[in-house]
């Protein structure tokens, strides 16, 4: 246990304190719900996934803002957002009935990003 406190000095006074997972949770739910309804407000597609979003590549930087913005107000501090996250945007293929599949069976015309 001391290796740990050792190792993480800036939060060792959190470790261990009363329901701190449930009240970290809560931002991040907080976090989110901003993002999702400022961006749902400016008619942005986007997709909710845990503590992350998927959005239209052409959303990316008003993505990136809205999540920081949110940060901020619920956090008092600035985010350090990265992109690309977990490695390159991901594609999509929309075929003819509506349904996502490979590309042999569609147009890869639903770029999205996951931030």
């Amino acid at each position: 246990m001391d290796a740990i406190l050792e190792k993480h000095e800036v939060i060792k006074s959190y470790i261990g304190t009363n329901n701190i997972g449930l009240r970290l949770q809560a931002v991040d739910g907080d976090i989110m719900s901003g993002t999702l309804d400022k961006l749902t407000t400016l008619n942005i597609p986007v997709l909710p996934v845990h503590d992350s979003i998927i959005f239209r590549v052409k959303d990316k930087e008003l993505a990136i803002q809205t999540m920081a913005e949110s940060f901020k107000e619920i956090t008092g501090f600035d985010a350090q957002i990265k992109w690309p996250y977990l490695g390159s945007p991901v594609y999509f293929f929309r075929c003819k009935n509506m349904k996502y599949c490979t590309s042999q069976h569609g147009t890869r015309d639903q770029l999205v990003g996951y931030l």
